[in-house]
């Protein structure tokens, strides 16, 4: 028996579904039968587990023997929580998840991975050099043709979806904006958050106006993202985002939105930084620099829309990951 470990605690279910389901999928393409828990009541010896964090993966370790675990690295954990917390937490935190992460990668009979840049962290960090591995980025968009109107690429629309969290650069994106918007001064930007009264108090100390912001609900947020041409997903150089691969991403090319994205995404930079419809830079002042240049030349629908299903049906092509995984479920079984 498979069983996927969702233990009691806030998932962003969302996010998180299309992605489950991938594995879910390639276990039963195996002939396996798959089922999500959230205790480890019913887990016997000889069952396989799949997680989706690294301390589930040490609790599994430590409270199931001769089961085999699968496990979902979404993040570089000790990373994430050191940079979340404050003074002498940060080395607790940062030590607490590192053993987490030991544990985890030694112990599980396969690791899905979500980038190279990953892959290559935990052989630098812990000379993890072992091959029981696989590849998928983060993702949970497909395609939508009809995204693609012609009209929104007549004018410099921008979005921003996320919160104004910090590793999120919800400042630095203000600041590309008003560089943006003193060279195009048609430009317009829409907030898509939660956190409002925050976000209305960056963009005020900004001096900008006539901004959007408001909070739409999950379901309506692809709909929305539709009629837009730019979209933000600007992030520092920090070993969080150099491994990440934000769903964002898909979001915005399934949607027809030309990205702005920081090089120090590493896969992104080495697998769509060379795309043409598409704002791959480093400071404020390419930025700029490239959406100028992007302006410039009018954008035919078809032509974007063929550069971004070419990147569909390899780097953020469903089919081709269920068979990947499912491969490697059976080659590490």
């Amino acid at each position: 028996m498979v069983y996927l470990y969702l233990p009691p605690r806030k998932y962003n279910m969302n996010a998180l579904n299309f992605y489950m389901e991938i594995l879910e999928e390639a276990f039963e393409n195996n002939g396996e039968r798959v089922k999500r828990i959230s205790n480890l009541h019913s887990v016997i010896k000889g069952d396989k587990v799949i997680v989706i964090t690294v301390n589930d993966c040490a609790r599994v370790l430590l409270k199931k023997r001769g089961v085999k675990i699968y496990t979902w690295y979404q993040g570089i954990a000790p990373e994430e929580m050191a940079f979340n917390a404050k003074g002498i937490n940060k080395i607790f935190e940062y030590l607490k998840w590192s053993i987490c992460d030991i544990l985890s990668l030694w112990g599980s009979t396969g690791n899905i991975y979500v980038s190279e840049a990953m892959a290559k962290h935990y052989k630098k960090k812990y000379a993890f050099f072992k091959n029981n591995f696989t590849i998928m980025p983060c993702f949970n968009q497909e395609l939508e043709e009809d995204a693609f109107l012609q009209a929104k690429y007549d004018s410099p629309s921008f979005v921003y979806s996320g919160s104004v969290a910090k590793w999120q650069c919800f400042e630095q994106t203000i600041d590309a904006f008003v560089a943006i918007r003193k060279a195009l001064p048609k430009a317009k930007l829409s907030v898509f958050t939660n956190m409002i009264e925050q976000a209305k108090e960056i963009v005020e100390n900004a001096g900008l106006n006539n901004i959007e912001i408001r909070n739409v609900p999950y379901q309506e947020l692809p709909a929305e993202m539709k009629k837009f041409k730019y979209g933000f997903l600007i992030r520092d150089n920090h070993a969080l985002n150099r491994v990440a691969t934000p769903t964002k991403m898909s979001t915005y090319l399934g949607c027809g939105i030309i990205p702005i994205f920081s090089p120090v995404i590493g896969d992104f930079n080495k697998r769509l930084g060379n795309l043409h419809y598409i704002v791959n830079a480093g400071s404020i002042s390419q930025l700029v620099q490239k959406i100028k240049e992007l302006e410039l030349t009018p954008i035919n629908r078809a032509n974007i829309l063929n550069e971004y299903q070419k990147v569909f049906k390899d780097y953020y092509c469903r089919d081709k990951y269920v068979k990947q995984i499912s491969d490697f479920f059976a080659k590490y079984n």
